[in-house]
């Protein structure tokens, strides 16, 4: 895998990954034991989630789990998607940062995602596909998030979102004053 770009935000990179071809179609190398070595600090994947966002222009997110923070890795199986990173580490240069990415099926990206950073994404194609790896399980009593039209974060979602799920919408803006990080 190489790096093709590396975010303002510490720990967050975009990946290139090989594909092998011949006649029968390809193999994508998705990840390795040398990756995660190297990027998640010898953590293990625990979980893998794959979504559907039938809808063009659904957001999903901002989303984080809080004690049990977990890196991420996002791959875009079939679609387009407007992908935000917001860094909530309270020591990090970039605290309440974000960086947009855009992952496309028809690239072979994977976009890693630190701990203690929260993840959204908007829809661009209907019937998007996508795989998430993550190490950590999914613990409904440490779920957080941020709402994604929060204006101190200013986030330029590229479209007028078409649907967004009932708890996204009720998600709680930052208190700048209040919120001290991750």
């Amino acid at each position: 895998m190489k790096i093709i770009k590396k975010s303002i935000i510490p720990g967050c990179f975009l990946f290139s990954h090989p594909n092998f071809h011949d006649e029968r179609g390809f193999l994508m190398k998705v990840f390795s034991s040398y990756f995660i070595k190297k990027y998640l600090k010898n953590k293990r994947i625990m979980q893998v989630n794959y979504s559907l966002t039938k809808k063009q222009y659904s957001i999903r997110g901002l989303h984080y789990q809080n004690p049990l923070p977990e890196f991420k890795i996002v791959k875009c199986l079939d679609g387009k998607v407007f992908d935000v990173v917001l860094d909530l580490r309270k020591k990090s240069k970039t605290f309440l940062k974000y960086e947009k990415f855009i992952l496309d099926s028809e690239a072979s990206h994977l976009l890693l995602i630190p701990e203690n950073c929260a993840h959204g994404y908007q829809t661009l194609k209907k019937n998007t596909k996508i795989l998430y790896l993550h190490t950590n399980n999914y613990d409904p009593n440490f779920s957080r998030g941020i709402n994604f039209k929060d204006p101190n974060l200013n986030i330029n979602w590229p479209k007028k979102p078409s649907k967004i799920s009932v708890k996204d919408s009720k998600l709680d803006f930052i208190n700048i004053k209040k919120f001290k990080g991750l």
